[in-house]
């Protein structure tokens, strides 16, 4: 549906509010209401988690508002008239395990508010020096990299995520990056993004159903159905992505460990 990613794409960055219903043209009634109060909810611990500004992009994207429609049953006219069946039924921010277990988020650390009692010598006005008001020199911030000049994916990656606040490394390091090894002399931003795929576990589980698929006779069309999601929102088939599978065997034997799990793709290819 058009009106559903039109709503997408108006909250892939951080904004103040989510769009109202009654803007998206999608029909308003109580089980769409309920999806939107409960998206509502999830885009505000995202923004939370994220500690984003308005504007910025988001390390993990939201789920396409579809998914929220059809937990409300809001799609199950049209899901039994396109006879859709690889959908789970389950409700999904995937990357903050709401897909599979029904947590709920950490809520932001409360500020303490204090409050000065009336007459305090605090509350009296200063003279301020109104010659101060206008610097000469503007404060200078630096600008962020783009692009990062190397001849190694996994060295960009290393220059691109030093950079950044302990958050956002945080959620580097849940990610399943796969290294392409194409052959370039940069490498940006963008590019690094579209090879990692956030909440690593869930993605090699979903790596693992497509390979037990693969090998199922009448199963192989939902495997070419399977996608997984990376940082960007872009989902990506994965059939369509060249990587050895005995990597993720030895991946998933692992556990849960600290950092990126990396999944080489043969050859001289990459995702994009």
């Amino acid at each position: 549906m058009e009106k559903i990613k039109f709503f997408d794409n108006e909250h892939r960055r951080s904004k103040a509010v989510v769009t109202p219903l009654e803007e998206t043209g999608i029909k308003v009634n109580s089980k769409s209401l309920a999806a939107w109060n409960k998206y509502q909810s999830d885009y505000e611990d995202l923004k939370a988690e994220e500690n984003t500004g308005e504007g910025e992009t988001f390390m993990r994207a939201m789920p396409s508002f579809r998914k929220y429609l059809e937990k409300e049953n809001f799609m199950e006219k049209e899901q039994r008239r396109l006879k859709i069946g690889t959908y789970s039924g389950k409700s999904t921010l995937p990357k903050l395990h709401i897909e599979e277990e029904d947590l709920p988020l950490e809520a932001p650390p409360v500020l303490d508010i204090v409050r000065i009692p009336e007459g305090s010598d605090e509350l009296k006005e200063e003279e301020i020096d109104l010659g101060d008001a206008f610097l000469e020199k503007q404060p200078t911030v630096d600008a962020i990299q783009e692009t990062f000049k190397s001849t190694s994916f996994t060295n960009a990656l290393t220059q691109h995520t030093s950079r950044l606040d302990k958050h956002k490394k945080a959620l580097w390091n849940d990610c399943v990056v796969f290294v392409s090894n194409e052959l370039k002399n940069n490498y940006s931003v963008d590019y690094l993004r579209q090879h990692a795929f956030p909440d690593k576990l869930y993605v090699l589980r979903k790596l693992n159903k497509w390979n037990k698929h693969m090998n199922t006779l009448g199963k192989q069309n939902l495997a070419h159905e399977m996608t997984i999601c990376n940082i960007l929102g872009t989902e990506i088939k994965i059939s369509s992505i060249p990587y050895r599978l005995d990597q993720v065997e030895q991946l998933r034997s692992l556990g849960k460990q600290s950092g990126a799990y990396l999944l080489h793709l043969v050859g001289n290819r990459s995702i994009i």
